[in-house]
């Protein structure tokens, strides 16, 4: 999918990902890219990107997450999917 077609789904509080990203495929490593949507808890105002990184250690699942911005190559990419509902084990 095209960048502007997945925005429908992340709208629908899916997780999506491309195929591109250097190291998606790794065992023990998780990528993908969400959209948030402040609460009245959050510093933020506005609906944001947040990126989501996840490796496999001893005991279990550590990210990262911070904000993300799609680039150029991002946003013309044809390559983006939803993440799998079965590739969802890191909860």
């Amino acid at each position: 999918m095209r960048f502007e077609e997945i925005m429908r789904e992340m709208c629908e509080s899916k997780q999506i990902v491309n195929n591109n990203w250097n190291g998606l495929k790794l065992d023990g490593k998780i990528m993908y890219v969400t959209l948030q949507f402040p609460d009245e808890n959050s510093l933020n105002t506005e609906p944001y990107f947040m990126f989501h990184s996840g490796i496999f250690k001893e005991g279990g699942w550590v990210f990262k997450r911070f904000p993300w911005t799609p680039s150029t190559l991002d946003l013309l990419s044809g390559d983006w999917e939803v993440r799998k509902e079965e590739e969802r084990n890191d909860k």
